[in-house]
């Protein structure tokens, strides 16, 4: 998938999409850091959690954004 292919799927509010191998799950988490992507931080297996897997990867000093909830009118964006 290139970048042009993410932004649209961000961009037409799609969230997700099949992603065949481990290679083309890295391309897209690098593709949607460099969109500077906002990844949902939580309990379990969360988009942020797969992020930090695939970065250890990739490049263990790659910066992302997430963002985690605490109550309905607080949450926290930090680069991890």
């Amino acid at each position: 998938m290139d970048r042009e292919s993410v932004r649209i799927l961000i961009e037409e509010g799609i969230s997700r999409s099949v992603v065949a191998s481990g290679d083309h799950r890295r391309q897209v988490l690098l593709d949607l850091i460099d969109l500077d992507a906002v990844f949902v931080d939580g309990q379990g297996w969360s988009p942020a959690e797969f992020a930090r897997a695939y970065r250890d990867d990739v490049d263990p000093s790659l910066q992302f954004r997430t963002m985690a909830w605490r109550g309905p009118d607080d949450w926290h964006i930090s680069s991890v």
